[in-house]
């Protein structure tokens, strides 16, 4: 992927002339112009893209497919056990359904875009509306979608531990979240801080090659830039593989049963005996 996204870069540097005019207008930060400026640069890219795309998305998708189903295969192997048994078909149709879903949700941030600008066009006094309502459908898009590949994420727990289907495995991942609703959300919330902390630090990190141009050689510079991307993609398989390892110890989690507690009886308190007291060693009282 990172080569075909260097290729198309590199294509698209030679379709695309920026002129003095431009560099100044972008630097004077107004804002209809540089956004003109950057449609004119997509325009640009847009040919190169799609030119590429044709013949690089399909073995890419391929190629992606296959690495997730036999890395995910690998990893609740060794998470579940040797002797798990593994239905790498079913494993398979939960990536395809993975990437049909990402196809779908580009779809969709495309129609809704089209829509909204058909919606709102010759009225340039609502592009603010415009803007906030597609930011919106946009959100709503992505939530669901992000949903859905959560639970297609996490459904292979299920495919190798129990040998289930693909929409059985996906009905026990919801089943799962429906179950241990709470567990579940904090697993999400404390790994995803995680993530986003790694994040940050990289990002601020990745700011230290851009103080390193015209004082250090340009193979430096990218070398610093590639061990740090190697340490950020590491450090996020890491938390990723953590995450798996979490949801299935959720996943075996089996609460002991309930220890039923013996009743306390209360102590039987013996009465009198009556022949004792009327024995000639002990003689009672007659009336």
């Amino acid at each position: 992927m990172w080569a075909v996204i260097l290729y198309i870069l590199l294509r698209s540097l030679g379709h695309v002339r920026i002129t003095d005019a431009e560099i100044r207008v972008i630097r004077a930060f107004d804002p209809y112009s540089t956004a003109y400026v950057l449609l004119r640069i997509v325009n640009a890219i847009v040919p190169v893209v799609l030119r590429v795309s044709a013949y690089a998305l399909f073995p890419m998708i391929l190629l992606w497919i296959a690495a997730a189903t036999v890395g995910r295969g690998a990893t609740l192997k060794a998470l579940l056990g040797d002797g798990t048994a593994i239905r790498w078909n079913a494993l398979a149709g939960v990536n395809v359904l993975r990437v049909l879903a990402l196809l779908l949700a580009a779809l969709a941030f495309v129609g809704s875009s089209v829509l909204v600008g058909r919606l709102f066009r010759g009225q340039p006094d609502l592009i603010g509306v415009a803007i906030l309502l597609s930011l919106g459908i946009d959100l709503l898009i992505g939530c669901v979608w992000s949903m859905l590949n959560w639970f297609l994420t996490l459904a292979p727990i299920f495919i190798v531990r129990d040998g289930v289907g693909i929409f059985d495995a996906f009905s026990a991942s919801l089943g799962l979240f429906h179950e241990r609703s709470g567990p579940y959300m904090g697993v999400a919330v404390l790994l995803g801080l995680v993530r986003l902390a790694l994040i940050v630090i990289v990002s601020v990190a990745s700011i230290i090659p851009l103080g390193m141009i015209g004082n250090f050689p340009a193979r430096g510079i990218i070398a610093v830039s590639v061990v740090l991307a190697l340490v950020y993609w590491v450090l996020m398989d890491a938390v990723q593989i953590w995450r798996i390892a979490a949801y299935v110890s959720l996943a075996q989690y089996e609460p002991e049963p309930p220890v039923m507690e013996r009743p306390v009886l209360d102590p039987v308190v013996p009465g009198p005996d009556v022949n004792a007291a009327e024995s000639p060693q002990n003689p009672g009282t007659s009336f």
